[in-house]
C-alpha cells in the first residue's frame, strides 16, 4: 500500500490497476501521454486565528489550520496540502 493510495492493486483514484494506468497513461504511442486526472475538485478548508495582546508588547498568535483535516491539491502544485495544522506564536518588540 502506498501512502492509502493503493488498495489490493488498484489506484483508488481511478480505479485502475497497475497495467490499466501504463496503457492509459502511455498508451500505444508513447509521444502522446494523457492526464491521469482531467480535473481540479474543489476543496474548502476551515481556519480559525486568534490573538491575543499580553504584557507590555508581546503578543499570542494560535492559528488552526485544515481542522477537518481535509485532502487536497492546489491546481497545478503536485503537492498535497498539509493536515490538521497547529501554531502557537509568541512575539514582542523591543
Amino acid at each position: 500500500m502506498a501512502a492509502g493510495l493503493v488498495v489490493n492493486g488498484v489506484l483508488l483514484a481511478t480505479g485502475e490497476n497497475v497495467n490499466q494506468v501504463i496503457a492509459r497513461v502511455i498508451g500505444p504511442n508513447p509521444t502522446s501521454v494523457v492526464p491521469l486526472f482531467t480535473y481540479n475538485p474543489a476543496f474548502a478548508t476551515l481556519n480559525v486565528r486568534a490573538g491575543w495582546k499580553l504584557r507590555g508588547a508581546t503578543s499570542l498568535t494560535v492559528i488552526l489550520e485544515n481542522l477537518l483535516d481535509a485532502n487536497y491539491r492546489v491546481m497545478g502544485s503536485g503537492v498535497d496540502g498539509p493536515g490538521f495544522n497547529l501554531v502557537v506564536r509568541v512575539s514582542t518588540s523591543f
